[in-house]
């Protein structure tokens, strides 16, 4: 593979991430502020029977194809004949559980909703193919266009349909609307068709293969959604909406940020791993400059969440705003999680990283079971410390098999960290002076960014900075 073709590769799926999750937040944030807390809350109930159903048809097809050296045209039909039967499949399973859902939650909205907003899984499953097609050639620039088009023309019916007072209908005709045009650009663009049937062998590989995987998908699934379940079940319906809206703003740009780095630093880390001394070296240099960069963006927004949700969404989210800033601070900590996982794996330790994530789990459900009865606020509470925990877990890990210590890790990003504070604090402090929301967070961002900047140059100084920039 040539370096172009690779550049060109993480360019068009960084714009591919970046672009399209900018514009289904800023998207998202007209539609909160039109539909409400409440229209949030029923879909937010809903997400974690979708994320089951969506790994349950994906089946781990798409990395048994990629991964395959000697793939051939019955390993794609075979694979999307059972995608498409799994997802119809799940899809039943799905409408006639609908009444027991309802119950569940005792919400009789949610019965019919969820047998409308769940043809996604199935809609979804004629994409697969396409998708796996483009991975396999590093095509990244039709998939950031299918995405940019279809988050354009969804975004454009879900808030008409909000502004005709549909109500949460909005929210499905996105979702749904979304997944069909992009469905039907990814099959236009990979020019791909079926042909053939399904062959016995390639679905033995196709199943050996992904049901491995379909296992720690689900708990993922289940995990990621856990929250939105408990607070549904346990709280007034608008909670959930609450922590929906906060936890989507601190965790998108922390996820689409540190997701664009891993594909960037896994390709160098992984050409390294034979040089144990170079390997080491550059990891620590990923560290450091990764928290310089990506902390003060991460905790800027949770800082800035009071001011910013009082003027974009309006009193009736007021409540998100203490949420944010928490989850801000839970958030801060998974760029450098994510990097110790993948280093870990790249260095050939998944087991590790298996035990780590069994770890995350217990902690989610002890800390889960311990702030439920209490409130929102102490759920998200938990979330933190879950996380910095599981933090410190990756470190003790990097430390045993990568030989790097502890205390070397630690020293690479508490300094970042604390100096990201501090000037958070300071300029929060200030702009707590004016009244004005809009000067809140202008002044905050400014005397932020320049305090920030200029502590770091005098601590690093610039002969010693430039290298970081590079």
């Amino acid at each position: 593979m040539n370096n172009k073709k690779t550049i060109s590769s993480f360019k068009w799926s960084a714009i591919e991430k970046l672009s399209v999750q900018i514009i289904q937040l800023g998207v998202m944030l007209i539609l909160a502020k039109l539909l409400g807390p409440e229209a949030f809350s029923l879909i937010g109930m809903l997400s974690i029977f979708i994320a089951i159903a969506q790994v349950l048809t994906e089946g781990g097809v798409t990395n048994a194809i990629i991964r395959k050296e000697n793939r051939n045209k019955s390993d794609f039909t075979t694979a999307f004949y059972f995608n498409i039967t799994t997802s119809i499949t799940c899809y039943f399973i799905i409408f006639f559980s609908s009444p027991y859902i309802a119950l569940f939650y005792e919400q009789e909205k949610l019965e019919l909703l969820i047998k409308i907003i769940s043809l996604v899984v199935i809609i979804n499953s004629f994409s697969i193919i396409p998708k796996i097609k483009f991975s396999i050639n590093l095509d990244f620039k039709n998939q950031a266009r299918a995405s940019l088009i279809s988050v354009f023309f969804s975004s454009i019916l879900a808030i008409s349909t909000s502004y005709l007072n549909f109500g949460v209908w909005a929210l499905v005709i996105q979702s749904i609307s979304y997944s069909s045009i992009n469905c039907i650009l990814l099959n236009c663009y990979s020019k791909w068709y079926l042909n053939g049937l399904p062959s016995k062998e390639s679905l033995s590989y196709l199943f050996k293969f992904g049901s491995k995987l379909i296992i720690v998908n689900i708990l993922d699934a289940v995990f990621n959604n856990i929250y939105q379940v408990v607070i549904g079940k346990s709280y007034p319906l608008k909670q959930v909406g609450y922590y929906s809206q906060a936890n989507t703003l601190a965790y998108t740009p922390s996820f689409s940020l540190t997701t664009i780095i891993i594909r960037v630093i896994f390709p160098l880390l992984s050409k390294e791993q034979n040089n144990k001394a170079s390997f080491i070296s550059l990891y620590i240099k990923i560290l450091e400059k990764t928290s310089l960069f990506l902390f003060p963006i991460i905790l800027s927004i949770g800082i800035i969440g009071f001011p910013f949700i009082s003027i974009v969404l309006g009193s009736q989210w007021e409540n998100t705003s203490i949420l944010l800033l928490i989850l801000a601070f839970s958030y801060i900590t998974y760029p450098i999680y994510s990097i110790n996982t993948h280093t870990l794996q790249i260095k050939g330790y998944p087991g590790s990283f298996l035990k780590i994530e069994i770890i995350r789990k217990i902690l989610i459900c002890i800390l889960l079971l311990i702030t439920a009865p209490i409130g929102v606020t102490e759920i998200c509470i938990g979330i933190m410390i879950q996380s910095y925990i599981t933090l410190f877990i990756s470190m003790i890990y990097i430390n045993k098999k990568i030989k790097v210590r502890f205390v070397i890790q630690l020293k690479k990003i508490i300094t970042p960290y604390l100096i990201t504070i501090i000037c958070g604090v300071l300029s929060w402090w200030v702009s707590s002076f004016y009244d004005n929301n809009l000067i809140k967070i202008i002044l905050y961002l400014t005397m932020f960014f320049l305090l920030y900047c200029l502590i770091i140059i005098i601590i690093f100084k610039p002969k010693h900075l430039i290298p970081y920039m590079k």
